[in-house]
């Protein structure tokens, strides 16, 4: 992408309802079936988000990403890496979504699985009943049109976050809220990943950090932000089963 558009993405329970854009929550139905697993084909990943496609396009008018549809981001919660240590995730395009409607969950769907729900309820697993899926909580979106620099401040300004309680914090302020398209924030490298050259040249889709709040945590993986790529060839042709995800750190 030319300069640096992203939309940051709050959480906001008061859209419930009036978005297809979520944390958590049921899949929008679809052409598309819910997907498996690829080292566990008898397991169902979990949906973690969805984003609307209308709703990343006004905010983020250059989005070069489909202009219609839902796009679903799911992920194993349980063991979180496969064998090559990479998330396990799938990217799913939903092009003619049914609003009204969710895709049925598979019956092998398994409980939420990992640190994800020890840090969501803030009690051993065998304390309560864990759900099948992560509660769905709307997200707002507000775009960052500027240098990566400047989008620091615009952001932290729009949050009321002081930057100064994080000049001696490892975390940096970039850590607390998500993120679709744009570049990596700079206090993680900036742009593409460089020391994967994988993801040179290739598309920031999302970028989810550790967000115990709403079921998001991963931080047992020492890794701060998951996030989720694809190339350029692999948009313009629709082939949403070659995107990928890679743990970012700090």
């Amino acid at each position: 992408m030319d300069g640096y558009a992203a939309a940051i993405l709050v959480p906001n329970k008061q859209l419930q309802d009036t978005t297809l854009s979520f944390i958590g929550g049921a899949p929008t139905k679809g052409e598309n079936s819910w997907p498996l697993n690829p080292e566990k084909p008898d397991d169902p990943l979990h949906l973690i988000v969805q984003l609307s496609c209308e709703d990343i396009l006004r905010t983020v008018p250059s989005s070069p990403l489909p202009n219609h549809g839902v796009l679903q981001f799911f992920f194993d919660t349980e063991n979180f890496v496969d064998s090559e240590d990479r998330p396990t995730c799938r990217v799913v395009w939903q092009s003619s979504p049914e609003p009204k409607e969710t895709l049925p969950s598979p019956k092998r769907l398994k409980t939420v699985g990992g640190e994800m729900w020890s840090y969501m309820f803030g009690k051993a697993k065998s304390e309560v009943e864990v759900p099948r899926q992560l509660p769905q909580t709307s997200l707002e979106f507000q775009p960052i049109e500027t240098t990566p620099e400047r989008a620091i401040q615009d952001v932290a300004t729009r949050r009321g976050i002081d930057l100064s309680d994080f000049q001696s914090n490892r975390i940096g302020p970039w850590n607390f809220w998500h993120q679709a398209l744009g570049e990596l924030p700079p206090d993680m490298g900036g742009g593409p990943l460089s020391r994967d050259p994988k993801v040179v040249d290739h598309i920031l889709l999302l970028r989810l950090v550790c967000d115990e709040n709403h079921g998001l945590d991963w931080d047992g993986h020492h890794n701060p932000s998951l996030t989720f790529w694809i190339s350029e060839a692999d948009l313009i042709a629709n082939r949403w089963d070659q995107a990928y995800g890679l743990f970012t750190d700090f």
